[in-house]
């Protein structure tokens, strides 16, 4: 592969870590907040990572694995800001 493929590879790859870091950071906002609209704006925010995380994917930039890993990553976070607010029983796939 050549040099700067791999190394605009790379960088992508360091790009889904600082995705991570705004998720957390994300996260750690809403928490504070701990009420249902908290985590429906959450979602919301996901929704709109998703598709960039999913063409990091699309363009191997990152392999099937971490892109799983990232959507269970986001998945965890939402059930833990759920249980924290108290609704974790709450079915929001049809909102």
């Amino acid at each position: 592969m050549d040099e700067k493929v791999e190394e605009m590879l790379g960088e992508l790859k360091e790009e889904l870590e600082e995705v991570k870091k705004m998720v957390l950071n994300w996260f750690e906002g809403y928490k504070s907040q701990a009420d249902e609209m908290a985590v429906e704006m959450f979602i919301d925010d996901l929704d709109v990572v998703d598709p960039y995380v999913r063409r990091l994917y699309d363009i191997g930039a990152i392999s099937r694995d971490e892109y799983l890993q990232f959507l269970s990553f986001c998945d965890k976070l939402v059930d833990e800001l759920k249980k924290l607010v108290g609704i974790e029983t709450i079915d929001w796939r049809f909102r």
